[in-house]
């Protein structure tokens, strides 16, 4: 009685009865309904997807992060020229042609970096460029519509002045959560 007998229990099978009985495509298919609820997949059948680049798992890759270290290296330049070149920039301080080429690049290598980190980023200097041309257009419409009394002037070079300082803290915080690996606010 204590040996393990198939004759124990006439009509059932057991899982080491079918292994011992050599037919193993009878006794992989019993083992795996018994053991594995309905809806979970068998980990001894799961393949492991080797071919996932570090894009896919939410780490971009060296490159993209250089890239993107590029695109701020590009607007940090264009916002230092347009504010040394004439004191206050009277268009927007990213539209030179170093933030031309800077938004060009980031709309470029945004979609390389979906689904990690820098995503945020590329959003948050896209955004930082587009805004700093709304305001420059704004200040150009104040000046344009209020100049000829004079009160115009003034207000509209307070709207660059304004813009600019906005952009270079945007510029300066964006970097310093770069530099730390960490998203952008607010996207």
């Amino acid at each position: 009685m204590g040996k393990r007998d198939s004759r124990r229990m006439p009509g059932r099978l057991t899982a080491s009865n079918e292994i011992l009985s050599g037919n193993p495509e009878t006794s992989r298919a019993r083992i795996a309904s018994k053991a594995i609820p309905p809806g979970v997949q068998d980990p001894k059948t799961m393949v492991e997807d080797t071919s996932s680049s570090p894009h896919d798992a939410g780490v971009p890759a060296a490159s993209l992060i250089t890239a993107t270290l590029i695109v701020y290296a590009l607007f940090g330049v264009a916002a230092v020229t347009a504010l040394v070149s004439s004191g206050f920039p009277l268009i927007a301080p990213l539209t030179g042609i170093v933030g031309i080429i800077a938004i060009i690049l980031a709309y470029v290598k945004r979609p390389d970096a979906e689904g990690t980190w820098l995503a945020s980023h590329y959003r948050w200097l896209i955004r930082t460029f587009w805004f700093s041309l709304l305001w420059a257009v704004v200040g150009w419409l104040i000046l344009l519509t209020l100049g000829l009394i004079l009160i115009g002037i003034p207000i509209a070079i307070a709207v660059w002045v304004v813009a600019s300082l906005w952009v270079i803290y945007r510029l300066l915080r964006g970097y310093v959560l770069f530099n730390d690996s960490r998203p952008a606010p607010g996207v």
